[in-house]
């Protein structure tokens, strides 16, 4: 649906609606940086989720990567992470598997929508690769330290990874 929009735009955020949609986010952080991630809703035929994405490391659980997907069903609970940038900033954009085992983002008009809720708090609004208007696809928000965790004595045991 919103793919000729965001073709005419080069891909920049457009305005649908009087609300402004993007293909992705990028939020400011610190060089070292902290939060969860916390999952509100899933509501496709398809497997939805989260993808996150820096210029050096995240730590989610016991992995220490610079890009990380994470699927609706594997939450539990939130999702703390711990990362580093060099460029400050990091990526944020909803993904979806239409039963193929294959990550899919970015096309047939998927689209991302977000509230601000403080200026450490956003919530994301989703609609994936289905031809629609429907930001309910996946719903979830981000929350970073007001203060990144520094001493690592602090961190939960997994994120000792070097």
């Amino acid at each position: 649906m919103f793919e000729k929009m965001f073709r005419l735009s080069q891909g920049k955020p457009i305005v649908y609606n009087g609300e402004t949609i993007f293909r992705y986010d990028a939020i400011n952080v610190n060089k070292h940086f902290s939060g969860i991630i916390k999952l509100n809703a899933a509501s496709s035929v398809w497997r939805q989720g989260i993808k996150l994405k820096v210029d050096n490391f995240l730590i989610i659980d016991e992995t220490k990567r610079n890009e990380m997907a994470l699927w609706a069903d594997y939450f539990k609970n939130d999702i703390p992470f711990y990362g580093e940038t060099n460029n400050g900033l990091l990526y944020i954009n909803n993904i979806w598997d239409t039963g193929n085992g294959v990550i899919e983002s970015w096309y047939n008009g998927a689209a991302m929508k977000k509230k601000v809720l403080t200026f450490n708090h956003i919530r994301y609004f989703c609609n994936d690769g289905h031809p629609n208007d429907d930001f309910s696809d996946i719903v979830f928000e981000i929350v970073l330290d007001r203060e990144p965790v520094m001493d690592r004595s602090k961190l939960p045991s997994c994120w000792y990874i070097e």
